[in-house]
């Protein structure tokens, strides 16, 4: 059996990387946010631990948050088949995350070198494209925030929408992807269907890094991902629960739901809601109360009336993503803590905490 680290070591044999000035040559688009960018912070969040993460992230350059750019790539280049990743044709030298729109320290796994040589001399070629591809699994935040946001991006500095779209036919196939682009915005777009076990060889690729973050990003977002219903906002109360199968370790749930019932709220989990069941909900829902999770992205679909949320989480999880697109949106927003919940392990919340935690999002 090969460990994981010595798998890691065969894979990056006989790989070398183009630089980031590579790319600088294709910009179409570039621009920086940072030092004038500063993320907004909800005025009731008392929590230290999350203040503290965003006065860092206020305080200092950071290369995935504040650059943004668009990259015509006009060279060949194959794009293999385990992430997506870009590899110039010419001298077979890997192109930067950023590509793929990830941090420049992330560290995306690479095809075995031999397997690529073989691979790359039935690549199916292509003209052109914008590559979709993104190194994270897939969750609503993910999914949303780094892979649709380069659509947002890529569109608002003025790119046609006729410009084929590269991606892999799992990430097509999806139930969550067929569902946004069955949408007004996006139901005219062409695809490129890369299969999961083929490369491409494209004559020329249009990179985005976006800037998701921004207020621009997410109201920009919402307009792509509008479904085209008859939204007429609402006043519901929900409990939005995080899936076992993606649990952080709350142990009493049940204790929870119940204290959550008794000030009107629905317990929903998302995980068993399609996506468009779950943009009627948030478009309908004034108050949610939520374990961190991915689903409370769909915040953002809430356009009639105003909204008043809180999250609560472990410890020693820290994710200031909601807070940061609540206050772009004009919502309120809470940060709840447990006291438990090191390491991911389980955790639980006193009834009296909760009860406190629901009195304090019903009193906006």
């Amino acid at each position: 059996m090969i460990s994981p680290s010595l798998k890691k070591r065969i894979r990056e044999t006989g790989w070398r990387h183009e630089p980031f000035r590579f790319l600088e040559r294709h910009i179409r688009f570039m621009e920086c946010d940072y030092p004038g960018r500063q993320y907004p912070v909800s005025p009731g969040i008392e929590d230290p631990v999350h203040l503290a993460a965003l006065e860092a992230m206020n305080g200092g350059y950071d290369h995935w948050r504040d650059l943004g750019f668009v990259a015509e790539i006009r060279q060949p280049c194959i794009i293999e088949d385990l992430h997506g990743m870009l590899i110039n044709a010419e001298n077979d030298h890997v192109l930067p995350n950023e590509v793929l729109g990830v941090h420049r320290d992330v560290e995306v796994a690479l095809p075995f070198k031999f397997k690529y040589q073989r691979k790359k001399r039935t690549a199916r070629r292509v003209e052109a494209g914008l590559v979709l591809h993104h190194h994270y699994g897939v969750n609503f935040t993910h999914f949303y925030a780094d892979v649709l946001s380069k659509l947002v991006y890529f569109y608002a500095k003025g790119f046609p929408k006729d410009i084929p779209v590269i991606v892999f036919r799992s990430y097509y196939e999806m139930p969550i992807f067929q569902s946004v682009i069955k949408g007004p915005n996006l139901r005219h777009l062409k695809f490129i269907i890369q299969e999961d076990d083929e490369y491409l060889l494209a004559e020329k690729l249009y990179v985005v890094k976006p800037l998701s973050l921004r207020k621009e990003g997410v109201l920009g977002l919402r307009d792509l991902c509008d479904p085209g219903n008859d939204d007429r906002g609402g006043d519901r109360r929900i409990y939005l629960m995080r899936s076992g199968t993606y649990d952080r370790g709350l142990s009493n749930r049940d204790e929870v739901t119940r204290i959550a019932e008794g000030y009107g709220f629905e317990a929903v989990e998302p995980s068993v809601l399609d996506l468009r069941e779950q943009i009627e909900i948030f478009q309908q829902t004034r108050y949610m109360f939520a374990e961190h999770g991915s689903a409370e992205i769909n915040l953002f679909h809430r356009k009639v009336g105003t909204m008043s949320t809180a999250e609560f989480f472990p410890k020693d999880h820290i994710a200031p993503i909601f807070d940061v697109m609540s206050m772009h949106l004009g919502f309120t927003h809470f940060i709840f803590r447990a006291e438990e919940g090191e390491g991911g392990g389980p955790y639980q919340v006193p009834p009296e905490t909760i009860h406190g935690w629901f009195k304090k999002l019903l009193s906006t």
